[in-house]
């Protein structure tokens, strides 16, 4: 009976690109805070911050508070105001007033944007804000950290929007700003060796651009905005995580009404739905728009809006995807937020829940914490792979996931694999997208599937079980010319030598070195395999005369243990004699046969010397008994 062969698939624990800890804490509001180390997120009552807007807090690797501000002052991972933390250029109400990322390579040093409240521009009730940095050291005032530096002019004619994402190094991160005088989009890179002060510029085409939310998708490949009084009311583009370009501009939504305005947008965690909020600004209305990014062409994003829309005096605000995976939604003056439970999926199963989440007896107002968007990536891809059937239970064929270059992963370049096979030599790698692979041996292969991208590489990582007999052969593979040498195999029940012979013991003598092989097979599955090995015959060591060499006569093994064999060149009459170190004679073959063996397992341990004697000359030497 044939057995299909079982495969015991284990999964790795699917590994973010960057810790999610980094987001664990939630400041925002009217001293308002969650903790996402529980499900749901726990209210905390500690935090002194007021935050009318926009906020940003941050965690280090382990989820361990560092800091919180609203822009004008820093608080520390004690909820009391950081050495130096007051007097930071800032605006008591934008809409994204700060943002932190950790100093590329550094564990304890951060910097601090924020932007503060400018004049208007040309008297067209468009403000026009500065950017500011700063830089914390979290390894002062005894770990509860102190800022350094401080108001460091970046950039003038800022609208109140900047958000954060990685570099697609893994390593840099890129600042990007909107400007409102001009309507570019500044993305100032963030490296080891610091800030860079100029900017990649890109055009928006939108120049009347002031409150709502700027958001990069979690893959680092889009980037959408809110407009709040601007009649283009949401846009998206594609953004360039590698050189901080942004390009190709969407219009979303148009809405030329004064009594309406736009505020929040944020990106479901696998990137293919976009959010975005209204409100009425003089009647009651809130509503909640959803996109499919992921759709087929420009008009079919565009017309794939859906809304959730309710006439309430509740509006629905900023929009800050968390780390549990859903996207929550600020609820002014309210002891309470909504949520969005599922956003990868379509309205209306994509679950909104209105005012679910309690912040205890503290308030919410319109923003919630900013954060680098790269923090929420979604877990790598996972590739398939089939088995052959019995007697090929070690054929693997694998395949690579399904790339989306436009919408939910990074745009791969390339791709390549490893085995972890080395024994299958030039076979262990491999550039195509569906490779087949036929494993050495039974066993655990850890299988790694490396996706390129223009500056980095991701790795997935499967361990796959080969079930076909993992052969183990013992013996000596070293050997002297016609030596005998005994072999046992083990790993199956059932085995073939390349000689036909069976069972698990096999002898071999060869003349020069060979290759042998055995199949061993389980009866109870059907599945075979192969081992191939090789006898190295050496020319072994002996204790002879240079004369004796150079005419062709040679005694091996020397040492022995059991048997020795003289081999010559001469075709003469051979006579053969052993002597003691007293010189006594022990042995004598009179009609020494080329190549016999000659059995001296009677002699004690010692050394022994010989005579061979021919019809042209006569040589001598000696040969130890081990």
């Amino acid at each position: 009976m044939n057995f299909r062969i079982k495969i015991i698939l284990i999964l790795l624990q699917p590994i973010l690109m960057f810790s999610q800890n980094e987001a664990r804490f939630w400041l925002f509001g009217r001293k308002a805070g969650l903790d996402f180390s529980t499900n749901p997120p726990t209210a905390l009552n500690s935090s002194q911050m007021i935050a009318y807007e926009g906020c940003s807090c941050i965690s280090d690797l382990n989820g361990n508070l560092q800091f919180s501000t609203a822009g004008d002052t820093v608080w520390n991972n004690q909820n009391q105001i950081m050495a130096n933390g007051t007097g930071l250029f800032s605006g008591y109400s934008n809409t994204q007033a700060a943002q932190i990322v950790r100093w590329p390579g550094n564990s304890s040093k951060y910097y601090l944007f924020t932007l503060s409240k400018g004049t208007y521009i040309n008297n067209n009730s468009v403000l026009s804000d500065t950017l500011y940095y700063h830089i914390i050291d979290m390894s002062l005032a005894a770990g509860s950290g102190s800022v350094i530096s401080k108001n460091n002019l970046l950039s003038t004619g800022c609208s109140e929007k900047m958000t954060l994402t990685k570099h697609c190094n893994g390593i840099d991160s890129w600042l990007v700003i909107h400007q409102s005088n001009s309507g570019n989009f500044l993305s100032f890179r963030i490296t080891p060796s610091g800030l860079l002060n100029s900017p990649v510029i890109s055009q928006s085409g939108i120049t009347k651009n002031d409150m709502g939310q700027i958001k990069i998708s979690p893959n680092g490949r889009k980037l959408a905005m809110a407009n709040f009084t601007c009649s283009s009311r949401f846009s998206l583009y594609d953004f360039n995580s590698n050189n901080g370009v942004i390009s190709n501009s969407l219009v979303l939504s148009t809405n030329t009404s004064t009594s309406v305005l736009a505020y929040g947008c944020e990106f479901s965690p696998d990137c293919s739905k976009l959010y975005g909020t209204e409100n009425g600004l003089s009647i009651l209305y809130s509503a909640l728009h959803q996109w499919d990014i992921c759709a087929s062409g420009t008009n079919a994003i565009v017309t794939s809006i859906q809304s959730n829309t309710i006439n309430a005096s509740n509006k629905n605000l900023a929009l800050q995807l968390a780390p549990n995976g859903f996207i929550y939604i600020a609820v002014p003056n309210s002891n309470s937020i909504s949520v969005i439970t599922s956003p990868n999926n379509t309205f209306p199963n994509s679950n909104l829940q209105q005012n679910a989440v309690s912040l205890g007896n503290n308030k919410c107002v319109w923003g919630l914490p900013g954060f680098n968007s790269t923090l929420f990536k979604a877990n790598l891809p996972v590739y398939n792979y089939s088995v052959g059937i019995q007697p090929a239970c070690n054929n693997f064929t694998f395949f690579a996931p399904t790339v989306n270059f436009s919408c939910n992963t990074t745009n791969y370049t390339g791709l390549s694999w490893n085995f972890n096979d080395p024994l299958s030599g030039a076979a262990n790698t491999s550039s195509l997208n569906n490779p087949v692979h036929n494993f050495s041996s039974g066993g655990t292969y850890t299988v790694m599937l490396l996706l390129q991208t223009p500056c980095t590489t991701d790795t997935l990582r499967q361990q796959v079980v080969v079930n076909s007999p993992a052969l183990l052969i013992s013996g000596n593979t070293t050997v002297c010319p016609f030596q005998s040498s005994s072999f046992t195999v083990t790993g199956a029940n059932s085995y073939t030598w390349s000689n036909n012979a069976q069972g698990n013991v096999m002898s071999f003598s060869p003349s020069v070195t060979t290759q042998y092989t055995v199949s061993g097979s389980n009866t109870l599955t059907g599945c075979v395999s192969n081992k191939t090995f090789s006898v190295i015959v050496n020319k072994c060591a002996q204790v002879m005369s240079s004369t004796e060499n150079e005419n062709g006569i040679a005694l091996f093994p020397n040492p022995s243990h059991n048997e020795l064999f003289f081999s010559t060149n001469s075709t003469d009459l051979v006579i053969l004699v052993f002597y003691n170190q007293l010189g006594e004679e022990i042995f004598r073959e009179s009609n020494y046969q080329n190549m016999k063996p000659i059995d001296i397992r009677a002699l004690s341990p010692d050394l022994y010397y010989y005579r061979v004697l021919t019809n042209q000359k006569t040589y001598h030497g000696k040969f130890v008994k081990e």
